[in-house]
């Protein structure tokens, strides 16, 4: 997936002057933004949780053999 680039119309310093919003949904945007990285965080740790184990159970594995 690849960044999409947005091109500006209206120059950013009239738009922070103004006090508007950049974009009409930046709030609903952002919330999506924030839930989409609560989920990736959440993944990333349940397949930490698996993984963990098998590679030490792994060395273990690999220390008692090479310790002969």
């Amino acid at each position: 997936m690849s960044p999409t680039v947005l091109a500006a119309t209206v120059p950013v310093a009239d738009v922070v002057a103004s006090g508007l919003p950049l974009t009409p949904g930046f709030d609903q945007r952002w919330a999506a933004w924030q839930e989409r990285g609560r989920l990736h965080d959440r993944e990333v740790r349940r397949r930490l949780w698996i993984a963990v184990p098998v590679i030490v159970v792994l060395a273990a594995i690999g220390y008692m053999m090479l310790s002969r």
